[in-house]
């Protein structure tokens, strides 16, 4: 809250000739066969009103946003979310500081965090690539699991080519630290609730066998991450890409808590931290521009993951940490975006559909999902 208020005090005190307000408000209306990621469905609709206000001021800017999402089926699951930030560029250089937190009701508020991140990126032309330097800082604090607090840090190269084939090739690497800021973690169970945290999964449920910490030595864990995307135009409006991603650890191991994949959105966080498990995946994307100025995205991905700590359940509540877990996921997507400009005012709708496939040697992560929803905004 302490950064809120310096922000609302630059809002305030700057006296920029060129300083100008910008302003969003997005409604998401969507329907989930299966929100919390459970073996066996439990579906709902998901409403979610989104607001966005930004001061610029030069080359700098600072930014309010804050969304509140509303569960048919699950009403202890609703949630508010906000985002304070400051950023801005000199030349061909940006950077920014963000917090982040979210607020969950009394029976969830295992799900209640903080982040602060700091970010610095640079780009350049350097010998005919484009080439794109960034890092940064990220400090996450959880209400009532204190052993995954962490601190983060991150860099990365990026490089990219275009061809007069209208062939563009893009590269990268990076690589990721995260240090527990808790030197030790024990077994325990924690956020036991009425409405069945586990078992028969989120609001329904018959009860709870609670979430189970795995005891390790490591405070920290590092990875690398290295991709290629190549994108070639097809035709006039068409363009087709292709990309290949590999992540695999350097150091140590993650912390976790070991449960059913109760995660909705970047709750998920908690249950499958991508420093978590090494990872391969391949996936493709068609983009067009249809009549109308319809923007058209379609895509679709693959991989695997392998976790280098977290064990497997053989059931609901059998828990084997001798086993470690290995995933497979299939993933496709569409999506359709079109802008109605009127003025200084922008209206936009988008269709998106997804339909997610997890396959896994663990009880909980065997799921499927269905998301399709529709969104309208204004922005001005």
């Amino acid at each position: 809250m302490r950064l809120i208020s310096i922000l609302i005090l630059l809002i305030v005190s700057v006296q920029s000739g060129r300083a100008q307000w910008q302003a969003d408000f997005y409604f998401n209306q969507a329907y989930e066969s299966n929100p919390f990621r459970l073996p066996e469905n439990e579906p709902s609709w998901i409403s979610t009103l989104d607001m966005g206000l930004q001061y610029n001021f030069g080359d700098f800017a600072v930014s309010y946003r804050g969304d509140y999402t509303y569960f048919t089926n699950f009403l202890d699951r609703n949630h508010y979310w906000h985002q304070a930030a400051f950023f801005g560029e000199i030349g061909p250089t940006n950077m920014g500081l963000y917090y982040t937190q979210r607020f969950n009701k009394n029976d969830f508020t295992i799900y209640n965090y903080y982040t602060g991140v700091a970010y610095l990126n640079h780009s350049a032309e350097l010998a005919g690539f484009n080439v794109f330097i960034s890092g940064n800082a990220i400090l996450t604090r959880y209400a009532e699991l204190a052993d995954l607090d962490n601190i983060e840090m991150n860099g990365l190269l990026r490089i990219n080519k275009g061809f007069e084939t209208r062939t563009t090739f893009i590269s990268g690497l990076g690589i990721y630290y995260k240090d527990y800021t808790q030197s030790y973690t024990i077994i325990d169970t924690v956020a036991n609730s009425s409405s069945g945290q586990m078992g028969e999964g989120m609001g329904s449920g018959s009860g709870s066998t609670g979430y189970y910490y795995t005891e390790l030595e490591a405070p920290s864990v590092s990875q690398w991450q290295a991709w290629i995307r190549v994108a070639q135009s097809i035709f006039e409006r068409t363009g087709l890409s292709a990309q290949y991603q590999v992540r695999k650890s350097l150091t140590g191991s993650a912390r976790f808590v070991s449960g059913p994949t109760l995660g909705y959105n970047e709750e998920s966080e908690i249950f499958d931290d991508p420093l978590g498990y090494e990872l391969q995946s391949f996936g493709s994307e068609l983009t067009s521009i249809l009549p109308g100025q319809v923007i058209l995205k379609a895509s679709y991905y693959q991989g695997q993951k392998d976790y280098i700590t977290q064990g497997i359940y053989l059931s609901e509540d059998i828990y084997d940490e001798k086993v470690l877990r290995h995933d497979r996921y299939n993933t496709v997507a569409v999506n359709l975006r079109k802008v109605f400009p009127a003025g200084s005012v922008n209206y936009e709708i988008r269709f998106w559909y997804q339909w997610y496939r997890n396959t896994s040697n663990s009880y909980w992560y065997n799921y499927q999902n269905h998301y399709s929803s529709i969104s309208l905004g204004i922005n001005f």
